[in-house]
């Protein structure tokens, strides 16, 4: 049995064929003939998210509660 990919039948997001008992997508309900023998490129919906980057550190965040003592009063309170 041949496998089979992504649906070409005119807009349907379908990417793999699931085979029922009658021969057709689970998934999209179209015959096997519609869908691709071979694996085609990567859609934009999955592109615009995969990045070869490595991921970035993850932000920490610290809660002051107190944080008077990190500003001047006034402008005469400021270093010379």
């Amino acid at each position: 049995m041949s496998k089979r990919y992504h649906c070409e039948f005119n807009d349907c997001m379908c990417i793999a064929f699931l085979k029922d008992k009658n021969k057709l997508c689970n998934d999209c309900k179209h015959g096997e003939v519609w869908h691709s023998r071979t694996n085609g490129p990567p859609t934009d919906a999955y592109l615009q998210f995969y990045s070869v980057r490595e991921t970035t550190r993850q932000p920490t965040y610290t809660n002051y509660n107190d944080i008077s003592n990190n500003f001047c009063l006034s402008v005469d309170d400021l270093p010379a």
